[in-house]
């Protein structure tokens, strides 16, 4: 999930300590090859790779070291802010399952499917969810379900974004795909005003492309967490 750790900065020190050993250890007894030039070519290097050296280890106590702890932290509260993206949309195919009583099959997805399953959901109907508003128990129609749903989700994705300097980078080309979807955007355009129609089909291309760019998010994120 987190960017990788910078090899070539360890490639560095290695290459500073190699050095060093070289000019103080093993040329040091030897014939210079070049008299009066090799040595201070030796003891040039000598200061920068020390130099090197120094700045690594400052950099490791000073910024790796503490880095590192805030990733783990880091990692696990946007490891659960992901799977509660994944876990909202599963959620909202399976109630809509139920409600049109048509199974689909997210692994081998066809557009036909989706658009038979939106054609079996009224948005005006109540949705198998409630919230609470002024101590009273709301059944929400489907409009104001799958509103809630994608202002849930879209909350979720720019809480992951807060982390962006942390985060790798094909996990955030991800997430902006998903926030910036068509589905996302006209939804929550329409799904603020009263809809006359008795179906949801209109939303049939939108909502087969968001289904794929979820399925796809959920198998690239399992090597991205």
């Amino acid at each position: 999930m987190f960017q990788s750790y910078n090899l070539y900065i360890s490639l560095g020190n290695i290459v500073a300590v190699v050095i060093i050993v070289l000019t103080q250890f093993i040329w040091s007894d030897k014939p210079e090859f070049i008299p009066g030039f090799s040595a201070k070519v030796g003891n040039i290097l000598f200061n920068i790779s020390m130099s090197y050296i120094v700045s690594y280890i400052f950099y490791v106590i000073v910024t790796y070291l503490p880095d590192r702890k805030n990733k783990r932290y880091i990692n696990t509260h946007v490891q659960k802010l992901l799977e509660s993206v994944i876990r909202d949309f599963k959620q909202v195919t399976n109630y809509m399952e139920q409600a049109s009583k048509i199974t689909i099959d997210l692994e081998h997805l066809s557009q036909n499917n989706i658009e038979d399953m939106l054609k079996n959901i009224n948005p005006n109907s109540h949705a198998p969810v409630i919230t609470f508003n002024n101590n009273l128990i709301v059944n929400l129609s489907w409009s104001n379900y799958l509103l809630s749903h994608i202002k849930n989700e879209k909350e979720n994705i720019n809480k992951v974004f807060l982390y962006m300097p942390f985060l790798d980078a094909r996990l955030i080309l991800n997430l902006n795909e998903i926030i910036s979807c068509d589905f996302y955007q006209r939804g929550e355009q329409i799904f603020q005003i009263p809809i006359s129609n008795t179906d949801l089909s209109t939303f049939k291309q939108e909502f087969f492309n968001y289904c794929k760019l979820m399925i796809q998010f959920e198998k690239k994120t399992k090597g991205l967490i």
